[in-house]
């Protein structure tokens, strides 16, 4: 019962082209909220340190981050979507993303 909420308020999270190696100078991840919450997204490398990170308050509906590729050393990386749910507890999402330069 408890994945339910979970997946109903992580309708969407993906990488724009998450199956072939990222070689643009501009990645999108697209998520949608089912309520206003508080938001906090990073992006790691296999050492666990941040690389990117943003944390906002925002309101229900499809949102975008954009990553900072062209910054990025070619390599794997995971990106993690944390939301504050409207019951108080913490919802996260971990997926794993490949960079290559161009």
């Amino acid at each position: 019962m408890r994945l339910l909420s979970v997946i109903s308020l992580l309708i969407l999270v993906g990488c724009s082209n998450s199956v072939e190696p990222l070689e643009n100078i501009q990645t999108t991840v697209y998520f949608s909220l089912a309520e206003t919450s508080d938001v906090e997204f990073y992006l790691e490398n296999t050492y666990n340190t941040k690389v990117f990170s943003v944390s906002t308050k925002l309101p229900a509906g499809t949102h975008s981050i954009d990553l900072p590729v062209d910054d990025l050393v070619e390599g794997i990386y995971f990106y993690t979507l944390v939301v504050k749910g409207v019951d108080g507890n913490n919802y996260q999402i971990t997926k794993k993303v490949y960079f290559r330069n161009a």
